[in-house]
């Protein structure tokens, strides 16, 4: 003999299971899928983010000082150019100023902290050590350049991309 919601197997149907034990199953079911739907939907009454809204940034581009920064340094008596190529927080590039020093760029970026070492090759082989401190989007740089091993006097540079 078969009970109310019994197939022939004996196994109650779903629908009797969920009002069983006065609905306790019914309530466990519902809460376990509002419980899903919530974390697959969110619950919470802030709106959500409008892809199109270009005030959002979906994607953090990393600082980079790649470009080519035209600058003056001894108060501006001398300009300079240098041509530098960031990969990670490394950075080299070219370098040539007014004086008609022509040399080479290495260095480092460390959060806003700029250090760059020139060796120039002519008209005399001289190396200048930089460091600055980059605005936050990367275009302008200032602080302080010396000679290396050199009875020079450096000062303050600065310069812009």
């Amino acid at each position: 003999m078969l009970l109310d919601g019994e197939d022939k197997y004996g196994n109650l149907s779903a629908a009797m299971c969920f009002v069983s034990n006065n609905g306790l199953w019914f309530r466990l079911i519902l809460v376990i899928c509002l419980g899903n739907a919530c974390l697959t939907t969110g619950c919470d009454d802030e709106e959500e983010d409008d892809p199109s809204d270009s005030s959002v940034s979906t994607e953090l581009s990393a600082p980079s000082l790649t470009g080519t920064w035209s600058g003056k340094r001894k108060s501006g008596a001398i300009t300079l150019t240098m041509i530098l190529v960031q990969e990670g927080d490394v950075v080299t590039g070219s370098y040539s100023d007014s004086a008609g020093r022509v040399g080479t760029v290495s260095g480092n970026l460390s959060g806003t902290v700029v250090t760059l070492t020139v060796v120039t090759s002519q008209p005399a082989e001289f190396t200048l050590e930089f460091e600055a401190t980059a605005n936050n989007q990367f275009d302008y740089m200032a602080g302080t350049y010396s000679y290396v091993n050199v009875d020079i006097a450096g000062g303050d540079f600065s310069a812009t991309r």
